[in-house]
């Protein structure tokens, strides 16, 4: 009996190194899974000038065909009463179509199209893993630290997009533009 409880446990360590020293995904969880629940979070923690969509929030997402499905999976959620509709765009031209939350790949997005969003942020959340997003007027920028999924805000661009976020969420954030 102890030698069954030595192996029990003796496996579990394997299995705890296994999964978590070297890194394994064992729940087949990709990136942009996480980054898409980060998004539906923060949902959670926002108050959106919302006049348009009285009981949808329209998120739009601009990202390549195979990154799709990880945020599809928000779509017909509910934040409080409000149900979440997830719209596909391949690219950003010259207009940004009625939506409450923008979110940009960062291989969709240049220069350019950096600053048309900065002069066209009319109260709209743009959330992007665009490196230095931040800094050109976007709102929340997603990155990796440490193999983890952090994120920054500019409060700065929130208060010009009417947007409110939540002190608690505030707190989380690696880094504030104040």
């Amino acid at each position: 009996m102890k030698n069954l409880f030595k192996s029990i446990i003796i496996l579990i360590m394997i299995f705890c190194l296994d999964t978590f020293v070297l890194g394994r995904n064992i729940y087949n969880v990709s990136e942009y899974d996480i980054k898409a629940a980060f998004v539906y979070n923060f949902l959670k923690f926002i108050k959106l000038k919302n006049e348009v969509h009285k009981n949808f929030i329209i998120l739009c997402v601009y990202c390549p065909e195979d990154i799709r499905s990880s945020f599809k999976k928000l779509d017909g959620k509910k934040i409080e009463s409000k149900i979440i509709k997830v719209e596909f765009y391949k690219n950003i031209n010259n207009n940004i179509p009625n939506c409450d939350v923008l979110f940009l790949h960062h291989d969709i997005l240049n220069n350019k199209q950096l600053d048309f969003l900065k002069k066209n942020n009319k109260n709209i959340l743009s959330i992007s893993d665009q490196k230095d997003f931040i800094k050109h007027g976007g709102i929340i920028e997603l990155f990796t630290q440490n193999n983890k999924i952090r994120f920054k805000i500019n409060l700065i661009s929130a208060k010009k997009a009417k947007i409110k976020i939540s002190s608690r969420l505030l707190e989380l954030a690696k880094e504030i533009i104040k």
